[in-house]
């Protein structure tokens, strides 16, 4: 069983209403709408994460350090990039994306429900006109005479707002809007990161290609000089085998390589959003020059907070309070103002010169008396999606926390790490000119040699993948602290 509750008119009139009355009806009005508002206040509590960084972030300058950087997390992203190549090909993907193309409609569609939810805090106003004939007598053959009117209304409708209701439904869809404005940032940081690390993803490939190129090379050699050393009878056929195996081993690495090389050139041209001529593609990895140095450590956890999927997360969150408020309306009477001005004759041009005025004004107040428990439902339903919303906002914060703590950590160890894997490297091409010569002079066989050879190769391929590393590790850092402003 429920019961409607209907419309309660409050005062009528059918004469036109003086100054004095629109003036006591105007205050009336902003009294009424006044600052009243049934949502909870939003207050952001501490951090669930802790105030720093393990590790060095807790050395004993990170608060005098944490000032200079406070900056950084906001560093532009022609700023942070250094290769020029790559940054023509981070500015063309913010313009040809597909994706960043979406969320920039989606965007404008948040915007413009925004607007609509907004309209509802101002009056409307419309006008209609009627012109009506009615004949006397039983059919028009007969008809004794002929009555005309004609009507123009000009009409206004106004809900006040007593609780606040319809002003936090436009605050609710104002932080919708601005959580989407913060989802657009938040792909554009990270598009900007997955160009650069496609960038450097083909670098390195191509690198790897250029070893595995450079290898079969000196192992065609091998070959060839191995085989007129075993036909002047100063070899053994074992030397050319174990060439022969680097040289296949060899062509096998180039061909794989080549095929990552045209994977990721696809994966690049994805991302930019139109195809790409083969001068725009980055030369073999270096060490270093692509972007600038990694952040160091002593950075507050507070620089999280500037992070759009973090502001988005709690725009998300403060639009639940406002949700609240309208819910907690819904148990609250509301009223509307409906006015009406006009003018009645019987005939057309008497509509313009001489009408006769009509005007009115209707108040409506509705009162909730029983929804069936819908009311209290919909509260209870708004307060839960607040608790769920706070937890999203929090669990972005420990997410994005974790991603820069990870970040800061790789940042102590890939540099040391890629300068051991150098070192190595040179310990294992000396040791490899010390065999070779052994070879030379006969002390040791091709299989020593390989052996060595193999090691070297592999060192090479490694200390390629260490300055990977270290340069992805410059891009995940500049994203995790929310990099990548200004256009």
């Amino acid at each position: 069983m429920s019961i409607h509750t209907g419309a309660i008119p409050l005062m009528k009139r059918a004469r036109p209403i003086s100054h004095r009355a629109r003036g006591l009806l105007g205050l009336a009005a902003l009294m009424l709408g006044g600052c009243v508002s049934l949502a909870p206040d939003y207050a952001r509590g501490p951090l669930p994460v802790p105030a720093r960084w393990p590790g060095p972030a807790l050395e004993a300058d990170a608060d005098a350090k944490a000032d200079t950087k406070a900056d950084a997390a906001a560093l532009p992203w022609q700023d942070f990039v250094l290769d020029e190549r790559l940054r023509t090909l981070i500015s063309q993907a913010l313009t040809h994306n597909r994706d960043l193309q979406a969320a920039a409609h989606n965007l404008e569609a948040a915007r413009a429900l925004y607007r609509q939810g907004r309209a509802g805090l101002f009056p409307t106003l419309g006008v209609a006109g009627t012109d009506t004939r009615e004949w006397q007598g039983d059919d028009r053959q007969d008809s004794v005479g002929v009555t005309r009117t004609s009507q123009l209304t000009l009409a206004t409708t106004y809900e006040l707002d007593l609780v606040g209701r319809i002003r936090n439904q436009s605050q609710a869809a104002l932080e919708r809007y601005l959580a989407s404005a913060e989802g657009a940032r938040a792909l554009r940081v990270s598009l900007i990161g997955e160009v650069a690390q496609a960038y450097l993803t083909y670098a390195s490939d191509k690198a790897l290609g250029a070893l595995a190129s450079n290898t079969r090379d000196t192992a065609q050699r091998g070959m060839e000089l191995s085989e007129a050393r075993f036909r002047q009878g100063m070899g053994t056929r074992q030397d050319y085998l174990v060439q022969e195996a680097l040289f296949q081993q060899a062509r096998a690495d180039e061909a794989r390589y080549a095929r990552l090389m045209a994977q990721d050139a696809n994966a690049l041209a994805l991302l930019v959003g139109r195809p790409l001529k083969p001068e725009q593609l980055p030369d073999a990895l270096v060490d270093g020059g692509y972007t600038q140095a990694p952040l160091p450590p002593g950075l507050p956890a507070q620089v999280l907070l500037a992070r759009p999927d973090v502001r988005q997360a709690e725009h998300q969150l403060k639009a639940t309070h406002a949700d609240i408020g309208v819910a907690r309306a819904a148990f609250f009477p509301t009223l509307s103002l409906t006015g009406a001005a006009g003018g009645i004759s019987t005939t057309l041009l008497g509509l313009v010169q001489n009408p006769t005025h009509l005007a009115g004004l209707t108040g409506t107040l509705g009162l909730p008396i029983f929804s069936g428990g819908a009311n209290e439902a919909k509260l209870a339903q708004a307060r839960a999606l607040r608790e769920a919303a706070l937890a999203s906002y929090e669990k972005a914060i420990q997410k994005a926390f974790r991603e820069v703590a990870d970040a800061l950590v790789a940042q102590d160890t890939l540099s040391a790490e890629k300068n051991a894997q150098g070192d190595y490297l040179v310990s294992l091409e000396q040791q490899l000119r010390i065999v070779e010569a052994r070879q030379r002079l006969g002390r040791d066989g091709a299989l020593a040699v390989f052996v060595i050879q193999r090691q070297v190769l592999a060192a090479r391929a490694a200390l390629i993948r260490a300055r990977l590393a270290e340069a992805s590790n410059h891009v995940a850092l500049y994203k995790t602290l929310g990099g990548g402003g200004t256009d």
